[in-house]
C-alpha cells in the first residue's frame, strides 16, 4: 500500500481508531514518498497524529515526574524503580520526536530560497512538538 490516498484513508481509520502509532506511520511513509508539497488535509493529518503520540507521552512523564517528586520526598526504596521508568517514557518521547518528518523536509526548505506554504506549516508544527519539558532537557 503505497497510493497517497490509501495512505490517508488508513491515517484517518487509524485517528478514528485512536491508533496514533499507526497514524504516524502511515502519515510519515506519505511525506517520504511525496515529491509535492502536503496538502492541507494532509499536513493536518501529520500534525495530529505526532500532536497525539508526543501528547500523550508528555503527559505521562507529568504525572510520573509528579510520582517520583512524592517517592523522594518520602525517601522511598521504590525511588530507582520510577525513576528508571520516566526515564523509558522520556526516551519513547525522543524516539518519536527524531521520527518526525519535519526534519528532513525543513532541511530541503532551508536549501530553498522561498518558503511554501508546506514549509512554513512545518516550522510551526515542529515548534509545537519539539520542545522538551524541563524534567528531559536537564535529566532531572
Amino acid at each position: 500500500m503505497g497510493d497517497g490516498g490509501d495512505l490517508v484513508f488508513m491515517a484517518k481509520l487509524a485517528e478514528q481508531a485512536e491508533q496514533y502509532e499507526d497514524m504516524v506511520a502511515k502519515m510519515k511513509e506519505l511525506t517520504e514518498s511525496k515529491t509535492e508539497d502536503l496538502d492541507l488535509e494532509e499536513r493536518n493529518l501529520l500534525s495530529v497524529a505526532y500532536k497525539n503520540v508526543v501528547g500523550a507521552r508528555r503527559a505521562s512523564l507529568r504525572v510520573i515526574g509528579s510520582i517520583e517528586a512524592k517517592e523522594k520526598e518520602k525517601g522511598s526504596d521504590k525511588l530507582s524503580i520510577v525513576t528508571a521508568y520516566k526515564d523509558k517514557v522520556a526516551t519513547e518521547l525522543e524516539k518519536n520526536l527524531q521520527r518526525h518528518p519535519c526534519s528532513a523536509r525543513q532541511q530541503s526548505a532551508q536549501d530553498s530560497k522561498s518558503q511554501t506554504r508546506e514549509q512554513g506549516f512545518l516550522r510551526e508544527d515542529e515548534g509545537g512538538l519539539l520542545p522538551l519539558p524541563r524534567g528531559i532537557q536537564n535529566g532531572s
